[in-house]
């Protein structure tokens, strides 16, 4: 992902562009991080 990274820091210098592609990176982020993080809570109490 580090290559994604630097392209997109690379294609996208100005912050519009940053801000834009920001906000659904984190929202996907958030959601992976989000079904992750339940998947192992609902692991813990039900064993």
């Amino acid at each position: 992902m580090s290559k994604m990274n630097i392209d997109i820091t690379a294609s996208a210098k100005p912050e519009y562009p940053v801000l834009d592609r920001d906000p659904p990176f984190t929202r996907v982020s958030v959601t992976v991080g989000y079904l992750s993080g339940i998947k192992p809570g609902i692991r813990g109490p039900s064993m």
